[in-house]
């Protein structure tokens, strides 16, 4: 390991166990346990797939895109500047990743997903439901696809109450140019094969 340094030496990471036998999208319910058990307020989560090794920078590196008025100790390291922007540019988007997939239906799938905590009660949900004994093409259908879904499908962002076919209250991002700011209707189309 050399240099290695332990994650839980530092103040923005919290470590723990859980267990072997549950699915990754497990493991993200169980931080959002642990975010509220420690009282821990924030307004967008990122959860790296469980194979990801960094990216990780010191804290003492310089973003190369400056955050105005945030001062040095909250910029963040450029690689996380795709995912703020989407949050930023379209004020619908609710979840960002790197790529989307149209497999099964049309969602984030990559390395990493950022959510807005006002979406984080679908995402919890269906992440929970993917702990203990489940198969895991049940768990990539009901949380990775689905929690999208869900999203999507509804006007507020997940909390119930679809709109008749009129623009979609919430919609999610992909760093892909053509994928900004899909919506449920546009996600509807793109089923059909109309976008």
């Amino acid at each position: 390991m050399g240099n290695a340094v332990s994650l839980a030496a530092r103040p923005n990471v919290h470590y723990q166990r859980v267990d072997a036998e549950a699915t990754d999208l497990c493991h993200r319910a169980t931080a959002f346990d642990t975010f509220r058990r420690l009282g821990t307020l924030a307004s967008h989560f990122l959860f790296l797939n469980d194979g990801v090794r960094g990216p990780f920078v010191a804290s003492t590196v310089q973003p190369s895109v400056p955050y105005p008025g945030r001062g040095p100790a909250a910029a963040a390291a450029s690689w996380l500047h795709p995912f703020d922007q989407a949050f930023r540019t379209d004020r619908r988007v609710r979840a960002v990743g790197p790529s989307a997939s149209c497999e099964e239906d049309l969602h984030l799938q990559s390395w990493a997903v950022a959510i807005d905590a006002r979406v984080q009660h679908v995402f919890e949900r269906r992440y929970r439901a993917t702990c203990g004994k489940v198969a895991k093409r049940d768990a990539i259908l009901g949380a990775e696809v689905g929690s999208i879904t869900e999203m999507l499908e509804n006007a507020d962002g997940g909390s119930g109450g679809g709109n008749g076919g009129r623009r979609q209250g919430a919609a999610m991002a992909s760093f892909h140019p053509a994928l900004k700011g899909v919506d449920g209707l546009q996600a509807r189309r793109f089923r059909k094969g109309e976008e």
